[in-house]
């Protein structure tokens, strides 16, 4: 074969990539791309006003593929095989910084996600495989100074849990926890601890198969350490056993049944010559009231009747 048959063989063969531009093009059920005149297959190079999008052999995308923004700026820089993406994907602000960043494996999101704020902070950093959540999966707010982090293995929360505070005077309280926990299999487990801004915890709780179970503790007051602490036990999500309880009126103690208020409950209310009350209840329902002095002295009984704040004490 002499060098100009070559030559015209390699002429066929170039001449038979076609383009089109992408507004010849359709896809009607998502899958497959097709010339509009005739509906035929698509196969060449793809192009748009603000330059080359990709390829497309058999119908489906190949290869590197790029999206454009109205004005021709680049908004999505992505690789395709089979029509599936594979590979690094990369989306844009208008701006050019990298909006999200992550990897496809046949179709299918595998390793590293991260996502910027417009700014260029980070918002997200999370890892997938297969599709599937997995590992520590932190959320960040826009100036950087809260965040939220998450344990997850195989798409259910599972590991670690933090939250940090997100409130205006943000340089003060900068990184500091407000809330810190366990998941397992999905479900809370273990100690939870809640914290007021100050530092100070707030709650403390635990947790069985996303119930609380055992031991509870609210502290009322931020500022002060172990002050004004409510609390109990719970079993299987409802109060148990005995509680201490502070209300606007004063101090409660007394005993929970399956979640409900039951027996005497001591109220420490000082007012006129009542120094406490105790309530009488029964599967939740307040049945009366006996008022005592400082002498432990009854001074009288009495039950209310109506509701809200049109509601009046009977005394008998």
């Amino acid at each position: 074969m002499n060098k100009w048959c070559v030559v015209t063989i390699l002429f066929l063969i170039v001449g038979c990539s076609k383009k089109y531009n992408y507004n010849e093009i359709t896809s009607p059920k998502g899958d497959l791309y097709y010339l509009k005149n005739n509906m035929s297959l698509v196969n060449g190079k793809i192009y748009s006003d603000f330059g080359d999008c990709g390829e497309i052999k058999n119908g489906k995308k190949v290869g590197l593929w790029r999206t454009y923004y109205d004005n021709g700026q680049l908004s999505v820089k992505e690789f395709y095989k089979n029509d599936k993406l594979d590979g690094e994907y990369i989306e844009y602000f208008l701006n050019g910084r990298i909006k999200l960043k992550t990897n496809f494996n046949n179709g299918q999101i595998n390793g590293d996600w991260e996502t910027n704020y417009f700014n260029g902070n980070k918002k997200e950093r999370k890892k997938f495989i297969n599709n599937k959540k997995d590992g520590d999966h932190w959320d960040y707010s826009e100036d950087g100074l809260y965040y939220i982090v998450i344990g997850w293995s195989n798409d259910v929360k599972h590991g670690v849990y933090r939250e940090t505070f997100d409130l205006p005077n943000r340089k003060v309280i900068k990184n500091i926890t407000k809330i810190s926990g366990y998941y397992q299999e999905g479900q809370k487990s273990g100690l939870w601890t809640e914290y007021w801004e100050t530092g100070n915890v707030k709650t403390t709780a635990n947790w069985q198969d996303g119930k609380l179970n055992g031991d509870y503790k609210h502290y009322r007051d931020r500022s002060v350490k172990d002050k004004y602490v409510d609390k109990g036990k719970y079993e299987d999500n409802k109060k148990v056993g005995f509680w201490t309880e502070h209300g606007i009126l004063g101090l409660y103690e007394g005993n929970y049944v399956e979640g409900k208020k039951n027996g005497k409950w001591k109220t420490i209310k000082r007012y006129e010559k009542v120094e406490y009350e105790i309530e009488h209840y029964k599967n939740g329902e307040l049945l009366f009231t006996e008022e005592f002095d400082k002498k432990d002295k009854l001074i009288g009984k009495y039950r209310w009747e109506g509701r809200s704040y049109k509601r009046k004490k009977i005394y008998f």
